[in-house]
């Protein structure tokens, strides 16, 4: 229930303002600071409306809370990376951050892929704002683009029902063949 509660959507729902909805997770720090799960949903509103510096340092503290491995943590660290990358393409670490967070969604897509969603929804948004921004080379891109179309594909068999994925496949077809001429 406490989780439900602090849910950064819900939250967002809620309070419309950002700075509200930090100030709640403010006033919610000492009672909850050891619960790896507050970091995760005060980073992850961080992740989507707001500070991506701030997003590192509270999902860093949700990583370091974790017993073990945290999937759902894990795969917003990864969209956190390829939203830092997409943000500053040109950064000298920008190139191996996006890689390196491909590779993890491309994990989470092979091990959990059946039962959530989630990491072929981010692989693919965030990696098409990637493909979109980055320094790359006609080829790269479609090389990309294709590797993030199979993958959204793939998603839509396990996941039919899904309209975000659905979505997405168009957005990513659309410009998987502008990229091919």
């Amino acid at each position: 229930m406490l989780r439900r509660l602090i849910n950064h959507d819900r939250i967002q729902r809620l309070v419309d303002d950002l700075d509200d909805c930090r100030d709640i997770y403010s006033r919610l720090q000492d009672r909850l600071g050891w619960d790896y799960h507050y970091w995760l949903q005060r980073g992850s509103l961080e992740v989507e409306k707001g500070d991506l510096g701030q997003a590192k340092t509270y999902l860093e503290s949700a990583r370091s809370l974790v017993d073990g491995v945290d999937h759902i943590v894990e795969n917003e660290y990864a969209y956190l990376r390829l939203k830092r990358a997409s943000a500053d393409p040109l950064a000298t670490s920008a190139l191996d951050e996006a890689n390196a967070a491909l590779a993890d969604l491309e994990e989470a897509m092979r091990s959990r892929g059946r039962t959530d969603s989630y990491p072929f929804h981010v692989y693919g948004a965030q990696g098409l704002r990637w493909a979109r921004r980055a320094p790359l080379g006609p080829e790269e891109k479609r090389v990309l683009l294709g590797r993030l179309l199979d993958a959204v594909r793939e998603g839509r068999k396990h996941h039919p029902k899904r309209d975000d994925l659905r979505q997405l496949e168009g957005d990513l077809e659309r410009e998987y063949l502008l990229s091919a001429t």
